[in-house]
């Protein structure tokens, strides 16, 4: 897998077995769902990281049950999607090469919204724990493996701009 400071996008390619697993996977037992499991994702996210909720301005002040949120639950959708759509082009250069600028840039955005490297990390917890739950007793080593990859690489090429290292070329 990737280095931070690293050059090319062939570091983040996934094989594309692991890709159409994230993508049966996916299909089999998420996308049904996805703003309940994208929900999931972030209460989980509170569950492991209490002040993470501080960090995220539509769950700041909110006291109500979180899945009632609304807004929180599309912020949740759209993050989960997002990561969904990236994991499934983990296998085409081109694409991960765009990724690789825009996540960096929104890693630097999310320095201003108080988000630290040990936040990213947790995040990777919450998400794990998200993707193995949706999946139930189809939660398997190959399964495990594709997610956590694609999961990773993208949390580095984020991490390049959360860091303040330059956004990749």
């Amino acid at each position: 897998m990737g280095s931070l400071g690293s050059s090319g996008a062939a570091e983040f390619i996934l094989p594309s077995e692991q890709v159409q697993l994230i993508k049966d996977s996916f299909k089999a037992k998420i996308q049904a769902d996805v703003p309940y499991h994208a929900m999931t994702l972030f209460i989980n996210l509170f569950k492991i990281v209490p002040e993470a909720k501080g960090l995220i301005s539509m769950t700041r002040d909110y006291t109500g049950p979180m899945r009632e949120n609304k807004a929180l639950q599309a912020h949740a959708t759209t993050v989960l999607k997002k990561v969904v759509n990236i994991a499934t082009n983990l296998d085409k250069e081109k694409q991960v090469e765009m990724y690789r600028t825009s996540l960096a840039t929104l890693g630097g955005r999310h320095i201003g919204y108080g988000v630290k490297l040990k936040h990213a990390a947790k995040l990777r917890d919450a998400f794990v724990l998200t993707i193995a739950n949706a999946m139930g007793d189809t939660w398997r080593g190959d399964v495990e493996a594709a997610w956590i990859a694609a999961y990773d690489a993208i949390e580095q090429m984020f991490v390049v701009g959360l860091v303040g290292l330059a956004a990749p070329k």
